[in-house]
């Protein structure tokens, strides 16, 4: 297997949870090639369990199969949950509640086997970053990374 190496929490003394680096193994199984597979992976220091799912219309984050009730430092099945190929509004749902804590497109071609790093932090203070995913395309190598954009 291929591992995505994440560094998440807080670094210094008393903040909590602290620094550590989780990984998260390139499984995806064989799929069909006119999908996309998204795997994600929890790594919001200070923020709740999270649903990532499919925006509507009307702003309802309606949840994708496998990518629902994510803890802190906790990944979706490794086979990934299958999109279709087409550009995606993508929300975070804090668990317990009705407000998106995030917004975003994805851009799900055909083919595409990506992992969602849900980064940041739901309150920033400072200069901490805020809520965001970072969408690590495994599909080929080397892999890339790309922020995408909080549209909240």
């Amino acid at each position: 297997h291929t591992y995505l190496l994440v560094a998440t929490g807080f670094v210094g003394e008393g903040r909590s949870p602290a620094f550590e680096l989780v990984t998260v193994a390139d499984e995806f199984r064989p799929f069909n090639p006119l999908l996309a597979r998204l795997r994600a992976l929890h790594a919001s220091p200070g923020t709740t369990t999270l649903t990532l799912g499919a925006v509507t219309e009307g702003g309802r984050v309606l949840p994708l199969p496998g990518l629902g009730a994510l803890a802190y430092l906790q990944a979706s099945a490794p086979e990934g949950a299958e999109l279709p190929p087409l550009e995606l509004r993508m929300g975070l749902v804090p668990i317990g509640e009705s407000e998106t804590a995030a917004k975003f497109e994805i851009d799900s071609q055909a083919g595409l086997r990506a992992i969602g790093v849900i980064a940041g932090v739901r309150a920033p203070t400072g200069s901490e970053p805020p809520l965001q995913m970072i969408l690590v395309d495994t599909s080929q190598s080397p892999w890339t990374a790309a922020p995408l954009v909080n549209e909240r």
